[in-house]
Parts: C-alpha cells; sequence; structure tokens
C-alpha cells in the first residue's frame, strides 16, 4: 500500500504522521513518502524579477533546508516504528504540486492534517485541506 502524507511542519501534519506509523504497524508492505510543498512567497524568492542574478537559487535552496529540518521530525517518528520512508521537498504552488505529484505517485491514501500552518488556513477547515479533499483522485483521510 502506498501512502503519501502531506507535511507543513504544523502539529497537524506531525498527528498526520503519527497516524500512519500506527498504520504501518497493521499494515505490512506499506511505502511512505512525505511530501511538502515550500511556495515561492515562502522562500522570499517571490521577487525573482528584480532579485540580482542567483539569488533566486539562493533562496530557494535556503527555504528547502529549512523544510529538510522539519521532515527530520516526522522521518524521525516513523523510522522509531521500523517505517521506510521517503521525504520529496518541492518548489511551487501548494495544491497544484500536491496533485501532480500524486498523478504521479498514484497512492493508495492521502493523508494530511486538517489545518496547516498559514493563520488564515487555520480556520476550520484548511485551505489545501479542503481542496485536496474536493480535487484528488485519491481517497483522502484527515487527521485531527
Amino acid at each position: 500500500m502506498k501512502v503519501l502524507v502531506l507535511f507543513d511542519g504544523s502539529d497537524n501534519a506531525m498527528r498526520a504522521v503519527a497516524f500512519t506509523s500506527k498504520l504501518a504497524q497493521k499494515a505490512a508492505d506499506l511505502q511512505v513518502r512525505i511530501l511538502q510543498v515550500v511556495e515561492l512567497w515562502e522562500t522570499g524568492a517571490w521577487g525573482f524579477l528584480t532579485l540580482p542574478e542567483g539569488k533566486q537559487e539562493e533562496l530557494i535552496g535556503k527555504a528547502r533546508d529549512r523544510a529538510a529540518e522539519g521532515l527530520k521530525r516526522a522521518e524521525s517518528l516513523l523510522a522509531e516504528k521500523g517505517v521506510p520512508v521517503e521525504s520529496v521537498i518541492l518548489v511551487g504552488e501548494t495544491i497544484p504540486e500536491i496533485l501532480e505529484y500524486a498523478a504521479q505517485w498514484q497512492p493508495d491514501l492521502i493523508v494530511m492534517g486538517s489545518r496547516g500552518t498559514g493563520p488564515i488556513r487555520e480556520l476550520v477547515l484548511g485551505g489545501v485541506c479542503h481542496k485536496i479533499l474536493q480535487l484528488a483522485q485519491y481517497p483522502v483521510l484527515v487527521v485531527k
């Protein structure tokens, strides 16, 4: 079974990872990938037209490094349970990147937290969560 866990570093995302670790204990042969999308506005490179040459890549690289640091917590939680995991960091618009990656990898299940880290997105059901529930072509499990 292929499980794609959507991650943004939030407590809700960590709960989704924890749930996946429990699922792995009950399901044999689980393949887990954790996906984090870094948006350009988060990198500081969104004003790329006015940045000096090479600065956009530098800022994106730093944002990827920060995302990788956050993912280490999730990876170690799964590793403690003996779950092999692969982490993927993409840069772009969150919803299209998630949907495109899911279409390529074709998971049996997408697991995600109910709300992300953005202040506006934390109202009721997160904006990313809501869109993925609407648009994903695969089963989605929302962890609260």
